[in-house]
Parts: structure tokens; C-alpha cells; sequence
């Protein structure tokens, strides 16, 4: 036998719903009046007679109750709290009271103003008919209602936490052909805000393989305070249909979708095997041409998303991009680990399939911009301004991060493997990282190029390129674009150490350049030609093979240069192991002053070329 108290008291009081037959009982009463009740758990179904509560009073559910489909009204600031039962098949009505979370289910309806006792709720798969393993697609589709309802549920009582334990289910969120992001977000494991998906090493959240384009196995559509830390999220890549349904390139298949999402943060997840990426982060709609905030929306109201917070993150094998942003404002991204991104070449002719899709970066910043008719100003219609990227790493991805449209990053601390660039990108700080190429084919370890507006001005800007290793690539790095510096990187192991694009006053100062492949050359450049004006490089050394700068149509004929300044080699080291000279072919404006050369410089077909002081 279990004895519990019943303390009756002017204001307050407790009581009991047991599992015996006899619903509740008094055995004794002691000398201070305290009601005595005695029950035994035995599991059976109760009956229970609502009338007797009042304001105030504090309810042990102690067995299960079949509401049978009844709508019960309790008054107000009445506390419900678990003691071993649940309440099903109906709805109650709670104002200005407490329900304990263990007593929710899918078959409870709560209404009113009460909120959990504990911000904190545990969500137990039985209760909620979550189905696990390999189910049907109308399964599949039942375990997304669910787990929705329940989130619901809990967001609805101010429950913040919501704790997902060993649970390995699928899910049905399939949007379809060209579905706009309201859409994914309706179909989707939706995120409410000021909420935690808390979930374990044990916790699969997998996607229902489908046929359609577009996809999100976790979403928020314009929230504020969402928080996902911990387990594993699984995409369908190797088991979607891409030829039954949807056509076309089926790309938009994502695990984690924050779309207009303020103070979002992903802690220790793992998102792999995605048709599209594994985490994208954008804003529900397109801003302003100004890249203010745009708020002529049907939505109502929406977020532009701002202060994400991604770390000690893995992204596997994820067939487009791992992590794309493409409208946010402020996001730090650390302690990630980026793997197999984007392989798989699909052949000339084939249909698509699992093979990886464009940009195939492990991070992806890319805003959409348009240039006005004039073809010199933006429209800045999407933005990713004030990005950290550090301390992550970057193994056999198809690129590491790829820097189409982004401003203001500052990346640090990394290992890269396939090498990072970009072409719409500025003001980015590039520095303390190490590159090694993890395969012998690998082409650019930093690729910086040009884009040129059509008045002549240069988009790619503001680049600072320093401290860097840099082992093992074919070019180590590839630089144009205006106002860059690239000073005291190590390149080694490369067949073209730097490689210069057209470019306007750019430094490169104190590098140092060794290589001992068959074939290797210090300073090149795009051998069709290019342009370079107030370019200096000062400080360091080259040690090679064969050239230490081969100079190929670097200002051909000696063309329009501000200020006749052209390329300025200044106080460099240069050596080649196979006794190859400073090599400068039908090129103009090139100044090399106060260094030395293991074998000297020749020039055919020159102008403007200035040699002083040179050992």
C-alpha cells in the first residue's frame, strides 16, 4: 500500500486522481485534519469526478482517464502534475495554471493560459505514435504531423527546451517543384520561437526518400531564439527518385532551413546526405535594392535573418553545398568539420542523379545581386555581411568555401583541403589558415578573381591575404581584383606559386615561394594576358625549378598605365634549381630593383621595363 496526504487548506490543496476502483477514499483522519488517501497503482483505467476541484488546487494524476472526447474547464490556477497517469481523448481548458509535460499526448488537446511547470520537456516517442524504422509514406507523413503537434504543443504552454532522446524515425517533408519557402516551411519539422530542439547522439531525424525538388527537414519561417543542438539529420540522396517525379536538377532538398531567423543557434549536429545542403540560412523574402529590410509582404511582418551562430557542426557528404548563407547579417561559424561535399560528376547526356550539383562547396556565401541597367551599381537584394569562419576543418570537399557574393568576413584557424576563392566577394580577411591540397589534382589553394564592372571598376576588392601555409596545389594562389594585400603567406609544393590576374594596386609582400616539382614557376600569369597597374611586390623569395617569374602579355605593348606603374618587383630573392632566368615576354611596365637572381632576367619583345640595382 502507498499513502499519500491530502492537505486540506483555506486557499490550497492537493488532490489525488488513483488507480484503485474505488476513485478516492479516506481511510483516517489524524488529529490535524489531514485527509489520509491510500491507493494502489495497479494500472487500471480511473474514473474521476471533476466537480470536486476548486481554484488553487494542485491535481496528482495517478492513472488514465478517458475523457471520451469531453471538453473539461478546470478554474483558475489549478496545477496538473504527473504521478504516473495521463489524460486522453479530449481537451482541457487551463487558465493562469500548470500542467506537468509528462502529461502531454496526441491525444490531449490543451487550451487556455496555463504554461508547463518546467520549461523543460522530454518528448517520449510512445506518447506521440511516432513510428521508427523504415515506414510508408503515409507513416512517414503521420510522424511529421506528430512531432508538429506536439512542438506546438509545447511552444504554446512557454515549454523552451524540447528534448529529443533515442528516437531514429522518417519523416515526410516533401514541398515539390518549384515550392516557395512558406511552402518547405509547411511541410517541414517546424521551429517555433524561443525554442531549443535539444536531441542526443542517439536521436535520427531522417528524411522520407521522395521524388521532389524541394525539400526542409527543419525549419523556421521569421522566429527569433531558435536553438538545435546535438544528433543526426539525414537526407535522401542515394535513395531519391530523381526521374519519378519532379524534374530537372532536384537540388533544393535541405536539412536545416532557417528562413528570416534572428539569434539562431546549431550546436553539435551532424546534417549528411542531403539532395541539396545540409544548412541554409536566408530571409522569407527579397530586400530592398538598397539592402534594407523590406516589409511590403503578405506574410505580414518577417525577419531578415541576423546573429547565427553555427559550431562544433559536421556536414557529410551532402550533394550540393553543406552550409550556404545567402541573407544574413552577423554569423560565426566555428569548430565545423566539412567532408565529401558535392562529388560525383554527372556524365554529358545522363539525367540527374545522386551526383553533386553546383556551387559543391562545403560553405557556400552567396547573396543574389543584380547589377541596374547601367551595369555598375548592385542591387542589393540579398546580403551576407559579417561572417567569422574559424577553427574548422575541410577534407575531400569538391571546393571549401566558396566566396560568390559576401562582404566583411574575416575566416582564420582553418585547414582547408580543395582550396577557397570566389568572385563576387570583398573587404574579406584571409589569414592564419592552413591549405593542403588532400589530392594531387587539386588546382587553386586561394583563387581571387577579377570581376569588372562595365565602367572598368572592379568588383572584387579589399582583400587581406596573410600568414598563411599553402602546400600541395597546382597554382598556390591566383590573385586579381583592386586594393588587395597579400603579404607573408608560405607557398609550397605547387607548380605556379602565385598567379596573377588582372589586377589594380595590389601588394605582395614578403612570400615565400619553394618548389621542387619538375615544372614549377614562382610568379605567372593568365597566360592570355592581363593587366596590372600599381602592383608591388616586396620582400620574400622564390626558389623553383624552372622560372622564377615567367611574365607573359603582363601589359602587352606597354599599354595605358596611371602613372606608369605597372608591376614592381622590389628586394626579392629569386632562384631557380634548373639555372632559368626572370623570364619577361611581350609584356610592359615592369620594374625590378634591389634583388637578386640566381641567373639573371631576359626580356623579348618589352617596353617599359625598368632593371636597377639587381644582383
Amino acid at each position: 500500500m502507498k499513502q499519500f496526504k491530502l492537505l486540506s487548506l483555506a486557499f490550497f490543496s492537493i488532490l489525488y486522481i488513483s488507480c484503485t476502483n474505488d476513485d478516492i477514499y479516506q481511510e483516517e483522519e489524524n488529529d490535524n485534519n489531514n485527509l489520509i488517501i491510500e491507493s494502489v497503482r495497479d494500472n487500471l483505467p480511473c474514473e474521476f469526478d471533476f466537480s470536486i476541484y476548486s481554484t488553487n488546487d494542485e491535481i496528482l494524476i495517478g492513472c488514465n482517464y478517458d475523457l471520451n472526447g469531453q471538453t473539461i474547464t478546470f478554474p483558475e490556477n489549478i496545477t496538473l502534475k504527473y504521478d504516473g497517469g495521463l489524460l486522453t481523448n479530449g481537451t482541457i481548458i487551463l487558465d493562469g495554471g500548470h500542467i506537468d509535460g509528462k502529461l502531454l499526448n496526441i491525444d490531449l488537446e490543451v487550451e487556455g493560459s496555463a504554461r508547463l511547470i518546467s520549461s523543460d520537456f522530454l518528448f517520449e516517442k510512445e506518447k506521440w505514435n511516432i513510428i521508427e524504422g523504415l515506414v510508408s509514406t503515409s507513416e512517414a507523413l503521420t510522424n511529421r504531423k506528430n512531432i508538429n503537434i506536439a512542438i506546438g504543443q509545447v511552444s504554446s504552454l512557454r515549454g523552451f527546451t524540447f528534448e529529443v532522446n533515442d528516437l531514429d524515425a522518417y519523416f515526410d517533408v516533401q514541398a515539390g517543384f518549384g515550392g516557395s519557402k512558406i511552402e518547405n516551411y509547411k511541410r517541414s519539422i517546424q521551429l517555433p520561437s524561443n525554442f531549443h530542439l535539444k536531441m542526443n547522439d542517439n536521436t535520427h531525424l531522417r528524411v522520407q526518400p521522395n521524388d521532389k525538388r524541394d525539400y526542409a527537414l527543419l525549419c523556421a519561417f521569421s522566429e527569433i531564439n531558435i536553438k538545435i543542438t546535438g544528433g543526426h539529420i539525414w537526407g535522401d540522396r542515394y535513395t531519391h527518385d530523381y526521374d519519378g517525379g519532379d524534374t530537372g536538377v532536384q537540388d533544393l532538398g535541405y536539412g536545416i532551413y532557417f528562413i528570416g531567423v534572428v539569434n539562431g543557434v546549431v550546436d553539435g549536429v551532424s546534417a549528411d546526405k542531403f539532395t541539396g545542403d545540409g544548412f541554409i540560412i536566408s530571409s522569407p523574402i527579397k530586400r530592398n535594392d538598397d539592402g534594407s529590410e523590406n516589409q511590403s509582404s503578405h506574410y505580414g511582418e518577417v525577419y531578415f535573418s541576423k546573429n547565427l551562430i553555427v559550431r562544433n557542426s559536421t556536414f557529410d557528404d551532402n550533394r550540393r553545398n553543406g552550409l550556404a548563407l545567402t541573407d544574413v547579417e552577423g554569423a560565426l561559424l566555428e569548430n565545423l568539420t566539412f567532408t565529401n561535399t558535392g562529388w560525383g560528376i554527372r556524365g554529358e547526356g545522363e539525367p540527374y542523379g545522386w551526383q553533386g550539383v553546383i556551387p559543391r562547396h562545403a560553405i557556400d556565401l552567396e547573396a543574389i545581386q543584380y547589377f541596374n541597367d547601367d551595369g555598375i551599381t548592385l542591387k542589393l537584394t540579398e546580403i551576407v555581411d559579417d561572417v567569422i569562419i574559424r577553427n574548422s576543418v575541410f577534407q575531400n570537399n569538391y571546393g571549401d568555401i566558396d566566396f560568390y557574393k559576401a562582404s566583411n568576413v574575416d575566416v582564420y584557424g582553418n585547414t582547408f583541403g580543395a582550396g577557397s576563392g570566389g568572385v563576387g566577394a570583398f573587404n574579406v580577411k584571409l589569414h592564419d589558415n592552413t591549405f593542403i591540397a588532400d589530392n594531387p589534382n587539386r588546382s587553386r589553394g586561394i583563387n581571387i578573381k577579377p570581376l569588372i564592372r562595365s565602367n572598368g571598376s572592379h568588383f572584387v576588392k579589399n582583400w587581406e591575404i596573410y600568414n598563411n601555409i599553402i602546400s600541395g596545389y597546382k597554382n598556390g594562389i591566383c590573385i586579381g581584383g583592386q586594393n588587395q594585400i597579400i603579404n607573408n603567406n608560405t607557398v609550397t609544393d605547387f607548380d605556379n606559386g602565385i598567379l596573377l590576374l588582372t589586377g589594380i594596386d595590389i601588394e605582395l609582400n614578403n612570400n615565400i615561394l619553394s618548389s621542387t616539382r619538375t615544372n614549377s614557376r614562382g610568379f605567372y600569369n593568365f597566360p592570355g594576358g592581363v593587366s596590372l597597374e600599381n602592383v608591388s611586390v616586396i620582400g620574400g623569395s622564390v626558389d623553383v625549378k624552372l622560372f622564377p617569374v615567367l611574365a607573359i602579355k603582363i601589359n602587352e605593348n606597354g599599354g595605358d598605365i596611371s602613372g606608369g606603374m605597372g608591376l614592381t618587383f622590389d628586394g626579392v630573392e629569386f632562384n631557380s634549381t634548373s639555372n632559368y632566368n626572370v623570364d619577361l615576354r611581350n609584356s610592359g611596365h615592369i620594374t625590378i630593383r634591389n634583388s637578386s637572381t640566381s641567373d639573371g632576367i631576359i626580356q623579348s619583345n618589352c617596353v617599359n621595363i625598368t632593371l636597377a640595382n639587381n644582383d
